[in-house]
């Protein structure tokens, strides 16, 4: 842009070139994932984990069963729900069918968390919604990794 003697002006405020609007890196997608375990520190460990590890996620936590279900039904689908299986109360397996009963969220995928041996876990994978497990004691790196995998995170 130049004035009325040819001499180059500053853009006024708030121009900006086109080229370099398309040239700024792209904010990550939002993935939010539910994470679902009665341990605390278990927990805190996992939306670390998952926050730090796994570009574009944002955790959220509920300590049990039932205070899933209500976040479930009140904020809508999840990217994902990491869910504990062993709960007192409500606990994963029959979080998942009671919502898979239901039309409204019966997409809702989840990854189990289970302290169940490797070898008994056939039963939880063919729960449905399930897409995947991941063995306590967690493994952060494996569990960033799997997640990333499902979500199509790089």
């Amino acid at each position: 842009m130049t004035d009325r003697d040819g001499l180059p002006v500053a853009d006024p405020p708030g121009a900006c070139d086109i080229g370099l609007v398309n040239a700024l890196p792209q904010p990550e997608p939002i993935h939010r994932i539910l994470v679902v375990e009665d341990d605390a520190d278990v927990r805190d460990l996992l939306m670390l984990c998952l926050d730090s590890l796994v570009p574009g996620a944002q955790s959220a936590r509920a300590e049990n069963g039932l205070v899933a279900l209500r976040r479930l039904r009140e904020e809508g689908p999840w990217s994902l729900v990491l869910c504990d299986i062993m709960m007192p109360g409500l606990d994963g397996a029959r979080l998942m069918r009671d919502l898979h009963s239901q039309g409204a969220l019966a997409d809702q995928k989840f990854l189990v968390l289970t302290a169940v041996p490797e070898g008994q876990v056939s039963d939880l994978l063919k729960q449905p919604g399930v897409v995947g497990y991941v063995q306590k004691p967690v493994d952060p790196m494996a569990l960033a990794s799997k997640v990333r995998a499902l979500l199509g995170s790089s």
